[in-house]
């Protein structure tokens, strides 16, 4: 039946969708049933569960419409840190989603 061949099949397209509708179902389970307050939090963490690649994250949003952010949350105090010194110096991944409108990460 379509869809259910296992990953490694051959069609990358396909076994990338289904990887991230994998990620999208557990994060929704994860999510569910919180607080609005508990869920930037909540995301950070399971975002780094879901994606082993990936050491720490932060969210962050634009505040009052400026090109300044906010972080919402982070999934470690190095995360935070970074997250924080983007800002402060206006340039990096966070500073570049916050201009450009538009989802960044970079590799280190």
């Amino acid at each position: 039946m379509p869809g259910d061949e296992p990953l490694g099949s051959g069609d990358a397209e396909q076994e990338t969708d289904v990887e991230r509708s994998r990620i999208i179902s557990e994060l929704i389970a994860g999510l569910s049933g919180l607080s609005p307050s508990e869920v930037p939090g909540a995301l950070c963490r399971h975002c780094v569960a879901l994606l082993p690649e990936v050491a720490g994250l932060s969210i962050s949003m634009p505040a009052d419409g400026s090109d300044r952010g906010v972080v919402l949350c982070a999934s470690d105090d190095v995360a935070a840190r970074l997250a924080e010194i983007q800002f402060t110096l206006g340039e990096a991944p966070c500073r570049e989603a916050t201009v450009c409108a538009h989802p960044s990460s970079r590799r280190t």
